[in-house]
């Protein structure tokens, strides 16, 4: 146990409530108004919670000094994600189904079925996102035990470049480049594997436990 990764957790905590509080809210409240400028602010402000929870995972999973075995990692870690995303995504549509007066015997089948098919609310992507990230475990194991920090550089920067900046760049100049990159490329590949949007931050959560910043890499 670490007390800041604790800490860290806490604090991710209530950002995630202020992150659902103030977005639900911008979506009724015209732009460009003052209270949505506030509430845009506080959105902003706390979108820094789901990157901090990835690398909270990433500094105990990725540390090769701590066994992890293939067992482990699937019936401790990947199986628990799963029985908490059928029991939540379950609980949200008979929910529905009883304030909407449908609710019946068939419901729970029903429910489960859709749940297996991705049918979820929004906010359990982070259950899917996780899942991906414990997937890729093993093999970014493998790269952390062999890497120098130089390597863990490299990595950070082709991440940084291709998944945040680039994309950014081409996003604000608004270009014919920017929309063949963002549906092409970007939005494919994400969608497609959306962990991959979150390994830098996964591999990242080691690399600041590991490595003390400043430090001339080796």
């Amino acid at each position: 146990r670490l007390a800041y990764a604790d800490l860290l957790r806490v604090f991710a905590c209530l950002a995630v409530i202020v992150v659902h509080v103030s977005g639900g809210w911008l979506e009724s409240l015209p732009a460009g108004t003052a209270d949505w400028n506030l509430l845009n602010a506080w959105d902003c402000l706390a979108h820094w919670c789901v990157p901090v929870f990835v690398m909270c995972s990433g500094m105990f999973l990725l540390d090769p000094k701590k066994s992890l075995s293939l067992p482990t990692l699937f019936f401790r870690h990947f199986l628990r994600l799963v029985a908490a995303l059928l029991f939540w995504g379950v609980v949200y549509h008979l929910l529905y189904d009883f304030l909407g007066g449908t609710l019946s015997l068939e419901s729970l089948p029903h429910a489960l079925y859709a749940v297996v098919l991705g049918n979820t609310e929004t906010h359990l992507w982070f259950l899917t996102m996780m899942m991906g990230l414990y997937l890729l475990t093993p093999l970014l194991r493998a790269f952390v035990r062999g890497a120098s920090r130089g390597d863990f550089h490299w990595c950070f920067l082709i991440y940084g470049l291709f998944m945040l900046a680039l994309p950014l760049f081409l996003r604000l100049r608004g270009s014919q480049t920017a929309a063949l990159y963002a549906n092409r490329f970007y939005l494919n590949f994400t969608l497609a594997f959306p962990p991959l949007a979150y390994v830098g931050y996964f591999v990242a959560g080691y690399y600041l436990k590991t490595y003390t910043l400043g430090r001339i890499a080796e």
